[in-house]
């Protein structure tokens, strides 16, 4: 935008024309002395100037220790002009600019130079003049007195070379420069052309990405080339100097294979131009990623309804054996197993058919499990007597619910030291919840039990934790369709008085396999949308979400049909989920690269196992700062666990 002069009025924006007229001979010129005040800028030598550019100011004077300096060319047509007087009229077929001035008039127009970034530097300026006057006017900005400079070239060559001085700062803080082009006194010219030299710090890198965990050995960083790099520099974690893992040549792109792995890094680029340093590049992100797999268990049809935990620093696994119908226990030796030597395995019930639906959880320093009696079609639970339990004597076991065909989908949690669970009673086709009546229930007696939501056909798919010293329940709505949570009004609710029910997601059929945690303070699940067959997350925004509009919602995987046996954990904050792709039989991890990740390209998806038809009842923990998942292998009938070392 232009202002025009006001006196007294917008004076830091007012006018001052300086014109040189008659010193000189050929295509010189002087400026007159800026120091004058500013004058009328219609004056009788030289009337009807253009307006000075109304902009914030000059911009800050380049660092006179510049490094990385390269001359580049920008040019503007005769007719890519600014703004214009009605005596200068651009021709679009020949793209010039003819200025055609009355007797005692001015013709002129201003062009305008975007994009000046702070360290660039204005060093030559040509202008094309193919029919020359006798007299042309050129008009350079200065910024920081806010007038022009105006000078006169007499009978000016083809190829005019505009003198720029360098005490002036024609550059503004918006990061534009302009040039006036003045004809005066009917002395017809034409401009077709005007070429700025610029020299500026050479460009950034563009487009960096870094990979997300596709390589077990290393991080890919590439980026879009520039022409007059002679190299690159790549800087990790840092942008100093210090930084530096690698110089390279003219190929953009470069492997780190220093990296550890699972650990993020944030990654710069920048190019040289001869010994010189460009401009930094924007960051990206990256980090390498390998997953081993091994064998718990393969004797007989065991690892469905695998539940896993930490227990005495060490993962532990909960699962069933299907052919002998028995609850059994796998426990490692070491932080991070390595193979099936590492690992204890010893039975926990095995009376009946009970084991299906297994939830582990420590409480009160020992293992306790939830899980479903499928002869009897009760609810049961297994409470280990000592911290590490290595025999079946280890445990106590009894029946908490015996009403009717109930204790599928049973979840496991505690307040404190006291075990809650939730489960699904099919009789009746609601959500029950069970509450031990002290830490250390040994009977059916032990437990006080009670209906969450007696709406027809809710409660399975229950996922049951502790939130601010309450329990939460995530579960399916069968009828409505939706996920589902109920959240707890009392530490210990005893009746569905004490709950407050509401949906998270309506978009469809959604809510099945889903696993609810607490994730930076916030109540956080993930799920299967089986109306699309995707994967999807739910955070809550607000500490007592209470409807759809309280939870931020997003597809984290959507190619093909994936998202079965859903678990959700989290690393340093950053939600991982470890869930089944049906498609391929496949086992995946999905792990956020925000804290709080909002869309698709908000994850990084990984195939961890592909051996045959794996990946379902996964259940993941957090061993030495990794991330670990316990997971059934339905090819080979076995219990296997996985973790990235």
């Amino acid at each position: 935008m232009f202002k025009s002069t006001l006196r007294g009025g917008i004076c830091c924006l007012a006018i001052a024309a300086v014109v040189l007229l008659g010193c000189g001979c050929g295509a010189s010129g002087t400026a007159l002395d800026q120091s004058a005040p500013p004058a009328n800028v219609e004056s009788d030598q030289l009337p009807g100037l253009p307006p000075f550019p109304a902009e914030g100011g000059a911009a800050p004077r380049p660092d006179s220790e510049r490094t990385g300096s390269l001359l580049v060319e920008w040019e503007l047509r005769g007719n890519d002009y600014y703004t214009k007087s009605d005596t200068a009229m651009p021709h679009n077929g020949w793209r010039h600019m003819e200025f055609d001035p009355d007797l005692g008039g001015t013709a002129w127009a201003v062009y305008q130079f975007s994009g000046f970034e702070s360290s660039d530097v204005p060093q030559d300026l040509t202008i094309g003049v193919p029919l020359s006057p006798q007299r042309l006017y050129v008009g350079l900005p200065d910024f920081e007195r806010g007038n022009w400079t105006i000078r006169e070239y007499k009978n000016p060559p083809a190829s005019l070379s505009v003198f720029l001085p360098v005490w002036q700062q024609t550059v503004s803080n918006e990061g534009n420069m302009y040039v006036a082009i003045i004809a005066w006194n009917g002395d017809r010219a034409v401009v077709d052309r005007l070429k700025l030299e610029v020299e500026i710090i050479g460009p950034a890198p563009t487009d960096v990405q870094a990979t997300d965990g596709d390589y077990e050995d290393k991080v890919i960083i590439t980026w879009e080339g520039i022409e007059e790099a002679t190299g690159y520099k790549i800087y990790r974690d840092g942008e100093t100097e210090e930084h530096l893992i690698a110089t390279v040549g003219v190929f953009p792109g470069y492997a780190d294979a220093s990296c550890e792995n699972l650990r993020q890094y944030t990654y710069w680029v920048r190019g040289l131009y001869d010994s010189a340093h460009g401009r930094m590049s924007e960051p990206d992100t990256g980090f390498r990623s390998n997953w081993q797999n091994h064998v718990i268990d393969s004797d007989g049809a065991v690892g469905m309804y695998t539940s896993a935990a930490i227990v005495e620093d060490r993962p532990a696994v909960a699962y069933y054996d299907f052919v002998q119908g028995d609850l059994k226990y796998a426990h490692a030796a070491v932080g991070v197993p390595e193979s099936t030597e590492d690992w204890s395995v010893h039975l926990v019930d095995e009376l009946g058919k009970s084991g299906e639906m297994a939830s582990l959880h420590v409480i009160d320093g020992k293992p306790a499990i939830a899980y479903f009696d499928n002869e009897g079609g009760n609810l049961k639970f297994a409470r280990a007597l000592v911290a590490d339990p290595t025999q079946t004597a280890d445990w106590q076991t009894h029946t908490i619910d015996t009403e009717g065909w109930v204790g599928e989908y049973c979840s496991l949690a505690a307040i404190g030291p006291i075990p809650v669970i939730s489960y699904f009673d099919y009789t009746y086709m609601n959500l029950k919840f069970a509450t031990a009546l002290g830490p250390a229930p040994s009977s059916a007696g032990d437990w006080q039990v009670h209906i969450v939501d007696d709406s027809t056909y809710v409660g399975r798919f229950t996922s049951c934790t502790e939130y601010s010293g309450r329990p939460a329940v995530t579960y399916f709505d069968e009828i409505e369709t939706h996920l589902k949570m109920a959240l707890a009004t009392a530490a210990l609710p005893a009746s569905a008085a004490d709950w407050a029910i509401h949906t998270v997601d309506d978009q469809g059929v959604v809510g099945t396999y889903s696993s609810l945690k607490v994730i930076d303070g916030r109540l956080a699940v993930s799920y299967h949308d089986w109306s699309n067959r995707f994967l999807k997350f739910a955070r809550a925004l607000v500490a007592t979400p209470a409807g759809t509009e309280d939870w931020e919602i997003m597809v984290v995987d959507d190619a093909g049909s994936v998202g079965l046996h859903t678990s959700l954990t989290d690393i340093s904050g950053f939600p991982v989920i470890s869930y089944y792709d049906f498609d391929g039989s496949d086992l995946k991890v999905a792990w956020a690269t925000d804290l709080h990740p909002k869309t698709t390209i908000d994850w990084y998806l990984r195939f961890v196992d592909t051996e045959g038809a794996v990946g379902s009842y996964t259940s993941m923990i957090v061993t030495n700062e990794r991330p670990a998942v316990s997971y059934f292998d339905s090819s080979t009938t076995s219990l296997k666990f996985a973790w990235p070392p």
